[in-house]
């Protein structure tokens, strides 16, 4: 029978990279609970590349990458809730009135190039 192959092989063949995302947000005591994401081959070998030229660790940077990746998109999503809910309170703006908005934009920019000279 042959050998089992090992732990990190098996996750070498099936193109799987096992992150262990920290959630320290500045403090001192470091919680660590081990994450395992899918990544493509070509995704893997670009981490490991930065990895590699950064001196921090595929973990390190992988975190990171989640980390911005849940502002930016947390950030987006309450906005949008805020909007929606800016409308449903009435406070939106009419559609000539971003159209009479963006007019006057043309308008101070054709003034300012008559100004200039």
């Amino acid at each position: 029978m042959p050998a089992r192959p090992s732990f990190n092989a098996r996750l070498l063949r099936f193109g799987r990279a096992l992150l262990y995302i920290s959630d320290h947000k500045g403090s001192t005591s470091c919680a660590q609970q081990p994450f395992t994401v899918r990544v493509d081959v070509a995704a893997k070998k670009r981490l490991e590349r930065l990895a590699k030229s950064t001196g921090r660790s595929r973990s390190f940077l992988a975190a990171e990458a989640i980390k911005e990746y849940l502002d930016v998109n947390e950030w987006q999503i309450a906005g949008i809730k805020q909007a929606i809910a800016s409308l449903d309170r009435g406070e939106g703006v009419s559609h000539e009135q971003v159209k009479d908005w963006i007019t006057s934009w043309r308008i101070l920019l054709q003034k300012s190039r008559i100004d200039r000279r």
